[in-house]
């Protein structure tokens, strides 16, 4: 099986570390980069490295397999939309829009185009997160009953995104992984 080559857009605050990890496994084909700052520095690091500033450029590349999206969370859906429309797979950094309405109508186009849309939801890889499912899986601690989950590092504020949109899905994501469950009522 051959692998995969996917194209990073957004090489900034958390996309600096896709393309470190893209490249450390041999498939980083592209970057899509809008600051020409960041674009002249990873054109240094990586001269090998196909580097531009519109993703759309890239969009015709047969050779480019997927896209990872990591740029501000108010771009999302339209950098998403066009990738899905082209027919490609596509992982997009979370919050993966910034309204139910976008975020149903990405899952919709990527349904119709028969590509593969995923949300990076880093929290499920962390060890206290797997130790904690190893545990419920083998029921060592017995019936799971009740959940209190409690956000110790609030992280990066942005104004234009609501604070439920920017922490909610990664402690979500973390419960619906631990609980195994479809989520049948939410009370707040």
């Amino acid at each position: 099986m051959k692998k995969q080559k996917i194209a990073l857009i957004g090489a900034g605050n958390w996309g600096k570390n896709y393309l470190r990890v893209l490249e450390k496994l041999g498939v980083l084909a592209a970057l899509a980069e809008k600051d020409a700052a960041l674009r002249e520095k990873y054109a240094t690091l990586y001269p090998q490295l196909l580097i531009t500033d519109d993703y759309k450029q890239l969009l015709t590349k047969p050779e480019i397999d997927a896209f990872v999206v990591a740029t501000p969370a108010k771009t999302h859906y339209q950098i998403a939309s066009d990738l899905l429309a082209a027919q490609k797979n596509v992982l997009v950094e979370k919050p993966m829009t910034l309204s139910v309405e976008e975020a149903k109508k990405l899952c919709a186009t990527a349904k119709k185009s028969k590509s593969i849309l995923l949300v990076g939801h880093l929290l499920l890889y962390k060890a206290a997160v797997q130790k904690i499912r190893e545990i419920l899986d083998n029921h060592i601690l017995g019936e799971l009953l009740y959940i209190d989950m409690k956000r110790a590092k609030l992280g990066t504020i942005r104004s234009y995104e609501n604070v439920l949109w920017s922490f909610a899905p990664h402690d979500l994501a973390v419960l619906l992984s631990l609980v195994k469950a479809k989520v049948t009522e939410i009370n707040a």
